[in-house]
This record gives structure tokens, sequence and C-alpha cells, in this order.
């Protein structure tokens, strides 16, 4: 039985210390195929598509449902297959449904090591800088599951260990992308800087929470692979600074934790993510160069 773990800085999921969420459908994907996890799909006939597999936390066995919007995971909901549920089926009545909740709530508990931020009957919940985990109880299905919800479904760092950048559904950069992939996506993409005849660098713009976002991704010359890409917000990030540390590479790493819940730096095998402050433009991003 594959181990569940939550990693609460990061908002990952994992399985068998694998991080699986949150990821796009197509890293998704790819990564429970390298890694040898069964997933099943399932299929609505709409938009909405989901996955599902099973794993361990703390003993207590789970089915898992990967739930997806487009491109987008949504949500990850954890059913429980034990407790009352599993001895009573749908003849569950709903104060041993709650028993149930109340049982995956002390789980939780235990694991985060403190108290959820919200309680009601049917459901608590704990809150955290990139989203919220919640155990519930639903008499309608006669199942207690724990629910996964990140609050940054519009702009997502992913697979940070592979410098993976994923933006709604249509900007998408990672190690060894050419230009070409970046051209067939759906995303107004527009050229930033020309070296002779050669496009080399491309900028779009998409908003979070009615703020406008930069990004700006560089390529290697004669159709070679993307070099790094820099990112930002429009506004708040500006100012001069006399040292390459200061007011306003503190404010970008403190403003990406705030809303990715990723400490900055992050670096691997594949480059480094961090803070950088341009002293000509006074200005300050995330910045991703890539080995």
């Amino acid at each position: 039985m594959k181990e569940i773990y939550f990693n609460t800085e990061s908002g990952q999921l994992m399985l068998n210390n694998i991080p699986v969420a949150p990821l796009d459908g197509q890293k998704f994907i790819a990564t429970m195929k390298e890694n040898a996890i069964d997933i099943e799909k399932h299929t609505t006939g709409t938009h909405i598509r989901n996955f599902s597999t099973s794993g361990s936390l703390k003993g207590l066995e789970f089915g898992i449902n990967f739930i997806f919007d487009c491109a987008h995971m949504q949500t990850v909901w954890m059913s429980w297959d034990g407790g009352n549920t599993k001895k009573y089926g749908y003849d569950t009545t709903e104060s041993q449904l709650l028993s149930d909740k109340d049982t995956l709530v002390k789980l939780l508990s235990k694991s985060f090591n403190r108290n959820p931020d919200e309680i009601n009957k049917a459901s608590s919940t704990f809150q955290f800088p990139w989203g919220h985990i919640s155990a519930s109880a639903s008499i309608q299905s006669s199942t207690a599951a724990i629910g996964i919800s990140w609050n940054f479904l519009e702009i997502m760092i992913l697979k940070i260990e592979d410098g993976y950048f994923f933006a709604t559904e249509s900007i998408s950069l990672f190690r060894g992308m050419k230009r070409e992939k970046l051209s067939s996506i759906d995303q107004d993409w527009k050229v930033w800087i020309r070296h002779g005849n050669e496009e080399i660098a491309y900028k779009t713009s998409f908003e979070i929470k009615k703020n406008k976002m930069i990004i700006i991704c560089f390529f290697e010359e004669n159709d070679g692979p993307i070099k790094f890409w820099d990112f930002g917000p429009a506004k708040g990030m500006n100012g001069f600074q006399s040292k390459p540390e200061g007011k306003y590479t503190r404010k970008v790493r403190r403003w990406f934790l705030d809303e990715f819940g990723i400490m900055l730096p992050q670096s691997g095998t594949w480059g480094e993510i961090d803070a950088f402050h341009d002293p000509h433009n006074h200005t300050t991003s995330v910045f991703c160069i890539y080995k």
C-alpha cells in the first residue's frame, strides 16, 4: 500500500515520497507512469476528469480521487475505506459518519500538531498559505473523507525539484523546453528580445486576484532550449536597493511564500529559483535559471 504524506509547507501531496499533487494533467499522468503508480481514469463526458488510486495514512487506508477541470487539478478527495462506512455501508447513520469524521480530524491534528482552524458539524478545516485540508462527513454518499484544495490554481509552481512552472491552462515552462512548444499553446506570447533575425525572449501577462503578473522566458540561440524565466507582479515590487540582497528581494521572497507556500531559494540539478533585483531597471522578481 502506498504511503500518503502531506508537505504542509509546499502544499504537495506525496505517495511514497513522490509529489503527485498538485500537478497539471499531463505532468500528473507522466509522474504516475514514471513511478509505476497504478491509476484508474474515470470519464464524465464533460471537461471534468478524475483519476483514482489508493494509499495509506498512519495505518488508515484511503481511496484517492484526483479531480481535474481541463488541465487544472482542482481538488483531491481521500475517502476512508474503514470505520463505520466499511462496517455498515449505506446503512451508516449520521452519528456514525460524524464519529468517523472526528477520527479523521484527530488523525490530521496529530499529523499537523495543531487543531483545526474552522470547525462545524460536518467538516473541520486546517488552513495553510497555499490552501486547506479538511475532514468531512457526507450524509448523502455515506462517506467520511479528507479533502485537499489549493487557493493558487491560477498560478502554481509544481515539481519544484525540476524547475517546472505552470500558470493558468496555457503557460507551461520546464527545463529543455523548445520555443516551438511555447508557440503551440493558447497564450498571447509577444516577442520581447530579438538577436539579429532570431527571437530569443518572449513576454506575456495574466491576472491573479485582479493583480497583473508578468512572465518573460529566454531561449538559447540557434533553436536551443529555454535558458531562464523571470516572473512577478507588474506593480508593488519596483524600487532601488543598493545591493543584490535587500528590502525588495526580501519582499519578493515573502510574497512568493505567502501566495504559493514555497520558500525561496530553491535549487537542484536542474538549476535555481530565487528573488533577483535588477539595479538598472529598479525591478525585483522571481528568477529561474536552468543548468
